[in-house]
């Protein structure tokens, strides 16, 4: 009888860890995940054998899906195919205002390709608030949030602000609004 997958979140994280980290142990990689879980209230963290399990799967993968595991890196990440060079100028807006929040880490090339993707759609936008839609993006396509979050991101870009299906006390859309008539 096959065993039941770990949860995606475990999963993302094992992966994001061995792209960043190729010579941490299976070990370090249990301890922090158990410390994360007790941080987070959750009691579902993999076992050390799945972890390693987990890793030699991921190692095996070839390297343009590990790409979007690994942090991103000026210019490392667009040398190395991660990222086109045109995206470079959202990447280095996203490190700062990673900087900014955060003080400390580094976004994946994953993150800076869907925050490039939000600045080519909004351009006007704060970079506050793609950095927020790009969050969802990247974790949706990760599958740590349901699909038909894409349509609510959707409409977010749609409005003014940027901030419409998604913000806190908001909710998920399944059609575009109905256009206005005009006179």
């Amino acid at each position: 009888m096959a065993r039941a997958k770990i949860h995606t979140y475990w999963q993302e994280r094992i992966r994001t860890i061995v792209a960043n980290e190729p010579k941490v142990t299976n070990a370090d990689i249990h301890k922090r995940l158990v410390e994360e879980a007790q941080q987070r209230g959750r009691d579902d963290y993999p076992s050390i054998k799945t972890v390693g399990n987990y890793r030699r799967q991921f190692e095996l993968a070839p390297e343009e899906e590990q790409y979007p595991y690994r942090v991103l890196r000026w210019p490392d990440s667009f040398l190395h195919g991660a990222l086109p060079w045109e995206a470079s100028a959202a990447a280095v807006e996203l490190l700062r205002e990673w900087v900014k929040r955060h003080g400390v880490g580094r976004p994946t090339n994953r993150l800076a390709l869907w925050y490039w993707r939000v600045r080519l759609a909004r351009p006007d936008l704060p970079a506050s608030e793609c950095l927020r839609i790009a969050t969802l993006a990247a974790d949706t396509e990760r599958g740590l949030h349901p699909e038909k979050t894409m349509r609510t991101l959707e409409a977010d870009l749609l409005m003014p602000d940027g901030a419409a299906g998604f913000s806190p006390g908001g909710r998920y859309t399944d059609s575009l609004p109905s256009p206005q008539p005009t006179e």
